[in-house]
């Protein structure tokens, strides 16, 4: 049996009086040498793993205060040493498996949005705040719009105006048309004075002057009836088109002082109001956001590289910071067509099964949306996968296996690697 000459610390087998046989790693000051992890073999010699200090040092053989330091940074060292020891191998075991997705998002109350003004100006009125029940169509903000109306209303007059101008028996009109019916009836006359003038002719009664005179004067009266009733027609057309121009500007004007009272959109309630009366707001300004309580959904936000295998219909498990502990479960109901380029991700819209008594919008989750779940399977911890096909069946060989589900923390193993067989953590590169 084999003692240290000044032992730091004892086995329980010393302490009791026994030979120390043991395989465990222990302290020892073995032939003026402080040593660590040393094994008493069965032959009674002691094999040295490492040596960390001389006893030629003058802090151990002349400094006790140096000599304990010492000891503490060794029995340190050895305690994490032997931590690590116990974590370098592990065993395949049998057990449930689950291959999900990660996402993150938020809560989202229905038809929950942002409002934002359409035009810009002046906020001259804020008729709602934080809390307040709200009806689709009720006033939440109004923008200043007095040129908006002054333009409203000289479109009007304009369209009051060409309507009037338009109307049949109106000044315009009237004369017009009575223009037209002098010029027929002078191409009436004019018309049975040329044919009497040519039965004349006919019969030798007369000059030929005065037959063409009056075939002349019938031609000319024709083709002024004929202006003017064209002028007529024209005149007629071009009131229409002002009076329809003059609606278009005015339905314009008119929506746009719309744009100036800005309304709700859905029934619910004020959530936040961001800006007070008297302040400049543009189209880019979010004034408030609304949403219905009655309903919450979610929000997700998945990364293109696993948006390929999410779907409608898969169960999503949730948790929240406002509900700590708990794990809530969803339903996926939409997945978006399109990435969001700054993001890189895709929106996946989710609902609860089961909600939460309390939920507020905007508030963060985690959701692990489920892809497979399989009981009784081979598992072992990622981390000691290498390149995701090969684990350390010892401290220097490694063995390639297949693998089946996978999620953050577990691997299972199909084929090459046994049940009862250890593994060791890869080597750091």
């Amino acid at each position: 049996m084999i003692k240290s000459k000044y032992p730091l610390f004892q086995s329980p087998a010393e302490q009791a009086g026994k030979c120390l046989l043991s395989n465990h790693p222990w302290i020892y000051r073995w032939k003026g040498r402080l040593c660590l992890f040393g094994n008493v073999q069965s032959d009674g010699k002691l094999r040295l793993f490492k040596d960390v200090l001389s006893d030629k040092s003058p802090y151990t053989a002349h400094c006790p205060m140096m000599s304990m330091r010492a000891s503490l940074i060794l029995l340190t060292l050895f305690f994490l040493t032997s931590c690590r020891k116990d974590e370098e191998t592990v065993a395949p075991v049998k057990g449930s498996i689950t291959e999900s997705v990660y996402a993150s998002g938020k809560i989202l109350a229905e038809n929950q949005y942002v409002v934002y003004p359409v035009v810009s100006g002046l906020l001259v009125q804020v008729l709602r705040s934080p809390g307040d029940s709200v009806a689709e169509g009720d006033t939440l903000f109004v923008v200043d719009n007095v040129t908006s109306n002054l333009n409203s209303a000289n479109a009007h007059a304009l369209l009051d105006l060409n309507e009037k101008l338009g109307r049949s028996g109106s000044s315009r009109l009237e004369e017009m048309e009575i223009a037209v019916n002098t010029a027929k009836e002078k191409y009436l006359f004019d018309s049975t004075q040329c044919a009497r003038q040519t039965r004349l002719w006919q019969k030798e009664i007369g000059s030929r002057l005065e037959l063409e005179q009056k075939e002349l004067a019938f031609q000319v009266s024709k083709e002024q009836w004929q202006a003017a009733a064209a002028r007529l027609d024209q005149t007629k057309l071009q009131l229409a088109t002002e009076i329809r121009r003059s609606e278009i500007n005015y339905a314009i004007s008119t929506k746009g002082s719309s744009d100036f009272v800005i309304r709700s959109k859905t029934d619910g309630i004020i959530y936040d109001v961001y800006y007070e009366r008297n302040e400049l707001v543009t189209p880019q300004t979010a004034l408030a956001v609304v949403g219905n309580p009655a309903t919450f959904h979610l929000e997700l936000q998945v990364d293109e590289y696993d948006i390929a295998k999410i779907h409608g219909g898969q169960q999503v498990l949730i948790t929240m910071d406002i509900h700590k502990g708990e794990i809530f479960e969803g339903v996926i109901t939409s997945v978006s067509p399109i990435m969001n380029e700054r993001t890189g991700s895709f929106k996946v819209e989710a609902d609860f099964v089961v909600p939460p008594d309390a939920l507020f919008p905007n508030s963060t989750v985690e959701a692990n949306i489920v892809l497979q779940r399989k009981e009784s399977a081979l598992i072992i911890p990622r981390r000691f996968v290498e390149d995701e096909k090969f684990v350390y069946i010892s401290e220097n060989d490694r063995i390639e296996i297949v693998t089946g589900l996978k999620n953050y923390d577990q691997v299972e193993v199909l084929s090459g690697l046994e049940a009862d067989q250890k593994i060791y953590l890869p080597p750091v590169k």
